[in-house]
């Protein structure tokens, strides 16, 4: 919507008419007359009058430094700018455009706006400072916004650095030349103006275009929050609004990578804010442990946020919102360096929605087969017991994605070997245990490397064997011999032949005869 032009008044032939019946007054008596077809006011002694406003029919004339009356110009009188159109009257309460006639100092606007008030006067024109921000109406349709004046009293446009005296500088974003009403709430807009925004080293923009928001007198937030329609959008220092994992201290157009912080500031900590989107987050989000686009890894990783956007970490700090006295997680089920953090390391466990995750010291939610020493859960300061867990792995990334196994016997590959594990239901493998006829190790897996399928083999125990759930009551003692097959069974009660051929009778699980001959 453009602003109206030349928005000035015309003087009606009777309004001439009767300036034209002025001039037949007295000599002697100050009157309007007429000069080589211009207007002058000539005073008692018939000298013309110049540089003054003289009134006739409730309109204001101006008689220049000839004593002419002045029409379609600019005039500066007492400090005050004013404009006087082709009839010669003042204009007021209107908006006026001109050639910018080096009027602005930018070569690229070729028109200027003035907007003169009640009383002629230019808005902006000899103020202090910068100018002036003055809420006004535009357009046929009777809008009103805030449009910035410079000491000229004309009107700016495009991308300004502004502000009042004594003030911080806001940026603003107010069109093209023939708009100039300062821009409020969202805005999607170019930002290719190295006067107005900070660039990165290789002199580029992050992007062509950004989002802004700005409020209602048409300031750009700056270097921080704001929650706007009930979600909290962050901003840098140019006011392009931020996504991803972004700090929550003083923000800058160089957002830092992400990094394992250990400040005790929530403003020290890298929150996330949905892509694209730019409101904080919360809960479960799937996203990059990259802040920068061109950072990101082959990989996406699960987080939970808390309400502030940050995300649970094993962290050895109490102080640091979200964060957790760290365990060590040692992964079981793959081949993976030990240096990779995204597996071995610092961990920490949480119950969300009745069900236990597992995180690292970025915050990343981590799956698979883990031996767990001193990992705490939630806020507990007792550790998990040592063990092993399982964590569950899902390509597709569901719902049951990292949800601690319990309760529950599982056959995972491990270095490309299927093994087996019955987790308790405190989520831990169960260790030298008999479950249902079958010994699961020291190790927690199903022992199957004895025997051959459902043919016995003779074992010398290595440790006590006890039953699940039983509370550590010893079943069989360490250094026991007894029966185990190729599909993890012991043999608790008869005799058979084993793999050698013998024939072994066991009582109880312990070996008691071998070919008839007692076992001592």
């Amino acid at each position: 919507m453009r602003k109206q032009t030349k928005l000035v008044a015309v003087l009606s032939a009777a309004a001439l008419l009767a300036i034209g019946a002025s001039m037949t007054s007295f000599a002697a008596t100050p009157h309007w007359d007429q000069e080589d077809g211009e207007w002058v006011y000539l005073d008692r002694n018939g000298e013309r009058v110049s540089d003054t406003w003289k009134k006739s029919n409730g309109q204001w004339y101006y008689l220049d430094e000839d004593g002419y009356m002045a029409k379609d110009r600019r005039v500066e009188y007492s400090d005050d700018l004013y404009y006087v159109d082709e009839n010669g009257v003042k204009v007021t309460n209107a908006w006026v455009s001109m050639d910018n006639d080096d009027l602005l100092d930018d070569d690229d606007v070729s028109t200027v706006w003035y907007f003169f008030d009640g009383k002629g006067k230019a808005h902006g024109f000899n103020s202090n400072g910068n100018g002036v921000i003055k809420k006004l109406p535009y357009g046929n349709e009777g809008k009103t916004d805030y449009f910035i004046f410079n000491n000229e009293g004309v009107m700016l446009s495009g991308w300004q650095k502004w502000s009042k005296s004594g003030e911080n500088e806001k940026i603003y974003w107010l069109g093209d030349e023939n708009e100039g009403w300062a821009r409020t709430g969202w805005q999607y807009l170019n930002v290719e103006d190295e006067e107005i925004f900070e660039y990165e080293d290789d002199g580029d923009p992050y992007e062509s275009e950004q989002w802004f928001w700005f409020d209602t007198q048409g300031r750009a937030k700056t270097n921080g929050t704001e929650v706007i329609g009930g979600k909290t959008y962050i901003f840098d220092s140019n006011g392009f609004m931020q996504d991803l994992w972004t700090y929550n201290a003083t923000a800058s157009t160089a957002t830092p990578s992400w990094t394992n912080n250990t400040g005790t500031s929530t403003k020290n900590q890298a929150a996330y804010y949905v892509e694209d989107n730019g409101g904080r987050d919360k809960n479960w989000v799937f996203a990059y442990p990259k802040t920068n686009y061109e950072d990101y890894d082959d990989d996406q990783y699960w987080f939970w946020l808390n309400s502030k956007g940050l995300p649970f970490k094993a962290v050895d700090n109490s102080s640091m919102t979200g964060y957790q006295t760290p365990g060590t997680a040692i992964r079981q089920d793959d081949t993976v360096a030990s240096t990779d953090a995204n597996h071995d390391g610092d961990a920490a466990a949480k119950s969300i929605k009745n069900k236990t995750y597992l995180f690292n010291e970025d915050g990343i939610m981590l799956t698979g087969l883990y031996e767990l020493t001193g990992v705490h859960k939630g806020t507990s300061v007792v550790p998990m017991d040592y063990g092993y867990y399982y964590f569950t792995i899902d390509d597709s990334h569901s719902s049951v994605e990292g949800q601690m196994v319990t309760n529950k016997r599982v056959t995972i590959d491990v270095h490309g070997e299927d093994k087996t594990y019955y987790f308790s239901k405190d989520g831990r493998a169960y260790k030298n245990v008999i479950i249902s006829g079958s010994v699961f190790g020291p190790n927690g897996q199903l022992i199957t490397s004895y025997g051959d399928g459902s043919a016995y083999d003779q074992v010398t125990l290595g440790a006590a064997l006890t039953k699940k759930d039983d509370n550590g009551k010893v079943l069989v003692p360490a250094g026991s011999r007894v029966l185990i097959n190729g599909n993890g069974k012991i043999k608790q009660n008869g005799t058979v032949t084993d793999v050698n051929g013998d024939k072994v009778t066991v009582s109880n699980y312990i070996v008691t005869q071998i070919n008839g001959v007692a076992v001592n």
